[in-house]
């Protein structure tokens, strides 16, 4: 029988996995043992958020706490975490500019108000299976974003704008959970010309799609009962 594949080799600074790792933009890495929910006061009295250069999240944090990475800016390049995250609350990496590489647990469930707004460097994002909850504004100008599947285990977006000024983005599928598009949630998405929904999809709300001018043509199920006034306003390359 064929030899199983080996584990990967964890990363040479990575001496317990269970801890957190630092690295610093001069290429010091500091080792935090960090537990429960991780906020800047977990690291901040041995590495300034803004000379982060990258992280890895151990296995003892459960969830990344409100503003713990916000406005890191222009260092922060690369974050991985353990399978033990299961949210990211309010504004977690909320204006990580340079962020361009972001590895999300398996087991997370929820990511928080504005908890990626403004990352403007990041070209692509996999949401794992396990989130069921996205909150208002969780995506909104991701600028450089280009394309994103919603998993069918969402169930909740919570109100709008969760796309607004996403301007590279593209492509966007939508789970099966998924049953409004809430208000603004494409508000200025002017690259944005395929959105497949499911036949779950039965709300279209207000200015779901406003001024989304690359938009040309838009599937809507059989089991859509209401599309509210605006929802499609200024979409002017809409033709079906």
């Amino acid at each position: 029988e064929p030899e199983p594949e080996p584990e990967p080799e964890p990363d040479p600074f990575i001496q317990n996995p269970a801890f957190s790792y630092f690295t610093h933009i001069d290429g010091t890495v500091y080792e935090i043992n960090i537990t429960g929910e991780l906020i800047e006061n977990s690291y901040s009295n041995i590495i300034s958020k803004t000379n982060i250069q990258s992280v890895y999240i151990g296995s003892n944090v459960t969830s990344i706490g409100a503003d713990a990475f916000e406005k890191a800016r222009n260092n922060l390049q690369s974050v991985t975490m353990a399978n033990s995250v299961t949210r990211f609350e309010t504004s977690a990496f909320f204006l990580c500019e340079n962020l361009t590489s972001l590895q999300i647990s398996a087991s997370l469930t929820y990511i928080g108000n504005s908890a990626l707004a403004s990352c403007r460097a990041l070209q692509t994002l996999t949401i794992p299976s396990s989130v069921t909850t996205i909150d208002n504004q969780a995506f909104t100008s991701m600028g450089s974003l280009q394309s994103i599947i919603i998993p069918d285990s969402v169930t909740s977006i919570v109100t709008g704008s969760l796309f607004t000024n996403c301007s590279s983005l593209q492509t966007v599928t939508l789970g099966t959970g998924v049953t409004e598009i809430p208000t603004f949630m494409f508000n200025g998405c002017n690259a944005l010309h395929t959105v497949v929904m499911s036949e779950s999809v039965t709300t279209i709300y207000g200015s779901a799609f406003n001024n989304c001018n690359s938009l040309q043509s838009l599937t809507i199920g059989i089991n859509v009962t209401s599309i509210w006034s605006s929802a499609f306003r200024g979409t002017t390359s809409l033709n079906t």
